[in-house]
């Protein structure tokens, strides 16, 4: 009898109980009871959306997969039906419900087996942050509510940036546009204000929010040498320029930093790990422009193992 009552482990019920006990966990590197902005920032927008709804239930369904073909297969059912009504309501969509549908759609791809990289709906993203960009800019902070929509659009920004430079890290597919301009600054200006005015650890940024749209540029010069036999004077200098860029790089002073509510969560493990990035980025660049010097690579990576 119990059997027959049970759930299927693709039901919206099931998955959305694996979203909040599994899913937001991974997705935040604070997961206290009201700093978790999966939840307390886009689930609630998925009340009155059922692109993000399907987007969010793929996601869940993915993550939990492990090889299992029913949770994969309706992981991706939930994906094409909340595609299907992101296309039909795209004209009337809110920006931040629009990014964060394509981002939960990014991750679930990321997680699904047959999948890339999720940088089909990054790209798809990339659209909706030039809105809410511009909407930042533009935003008159008049009640409680454009206050949690800055915050919203914050967050998701930020997820963005987050996801896009790691897809460049981490995939061989071509990325469709140049980020040596300051693509990820100005996102990252103008949906966070003065870096030196930082004093929260970001969700997936970590302490390294200033540190990322280097490695983004970092990683989009990689994409360069990869289409050359030889690196140019120019790749040279540009990796140069680069290396000068992020040793320079200082994280935020931990003094400074807001302790978050996760008992689990620790303001120096956030210090650790962005230095983990900081100097990665550095061994990253000189394995693909080994003319710049620098100190040996095994140095370099004993450094990265430590923090």
């Amino acid at each position: 009898m119990y059997s027959q009552l049970r759930m299927k482990p693709t039901s919206p019920e099931v998955l959305l109980q694996h979203f909040d006990h599994h899913t937001c966990g991974i997705l935040s590197v604070k997961d206290g009871p009201s700093e978790n902005p999966w939840r307390t920032l886009v689930w609630p927008l998925a009340q009155d959306s059922p692109a993000l709804e399907h987007a969010i239930y793929s996601m869940s369904a993915l993550h939990g997969s492990k090889g299992n073909r029913e949770l994969t297969m309706g992981g991706v059912e939930h994906a094409r039906k909340s595609m299907k009504e992101l296309v039909a309501n795209l004209n009337n969509m809110h920006v931040d419900t629009g990014l964060a549908t394509t981002l939960a759609l990014a991750f679930s791809e990321s997680w699904d087996e047959h999948s890339k990289s999720g940088i089909s709906h990054l790209r798809g993203a990339r659209g909706f942050v030039s809105k809410a960009v511009n909407d930042q800019k533009n935003l008159a902070l008049v009640g409680p509510s454009d206050i949690r929509r800055m915050e919203r659009l914050k967050f998701l920004c930020n997820t963005y940036i987050y996801m896009d430079v790691l897809a460049r890290l981490t995939s061989l597919e071509e990325t469709d546009h140049d980020v040596d301009h300051g693509y990820f600054e100005d996102i990252m200006l103008t949906v966070n204000g003065p870096s030196g005015a930082l004093n929260e650890v970001d969700p997936l940024l970590g302490c390294a929010y200033t540190l990322f749209p280097l490695i983004g540029r970092v990683a989009n010069l990689v994409q360069k040498v990869r289409k050359t036999d030889t690196n140019s004077i120019t790749l040279v200098s540009q990796a140069t320029e680069l290396k000068q860029l992020v040793q320079q790089w200082v994280g935020p002073n931990p003094r400074l930093l807001e302790r978050p509510e996760d008992p689990s969560s620790e303001v120096e493990h956030f210090i650790q790990t962005a230095e983990a990035y900081h100097w990665a980025t550095l061994l990253f660049l000189h394995q693909a422009v080994p003319e710049v010097p620098s100190e040996p690579p095994l140095v370099l990576a004993k450094r990265i193992l430590l923090f």
